[in-house]
């Protein structure tokens, strides 16, 4: 009889079950205009200087996606944006790399 009282009312049915719903993608929407603007800032270090290293780094650059902000610099400057904590990580392609690969 309850039950059948709550599916009678209209306004009930969409309190109850359309106005989560609405809530639901209203708030995932504005989180996810948040989350989208964010890229991980990462440098580059090539210490090498040889055609390998340039062709791994312009692969690098050529592949990465939305989420991910490369950039090609010095090791004083990484790491003086590194220490600011204006970079997350600083891969460095040291001397000898085309060697040991």
């Amino acid at each position: 009889m309850i039950m059948l009282k709550f599916f009678c009312n209209i306004k009930q049915i969409l309190f109850v079950v359309m106005l989560p719903i609405a809530f639901t993608f209203m708030f995932g929407k504005i989180f996810e205009q948040g989350h989208e603007d964010v890229a991980v800032p990462i440098a580059l270090v090539d210490e090498d200087n040889t055609n390998f290293s340039k062709l791994v780094i312009d692969r690098l650059i050529d592949e990465q996606s939305q989420r991910i902000d490369l950039k090609v610099m010095k090791r004083d400057g990484a790491e003086r944006l590194f220490l600011k904590n204006d970079l997350d990580s600083v891969f460095v392609i040291k001397e000898g790399f085309q060697k040991n690969f």
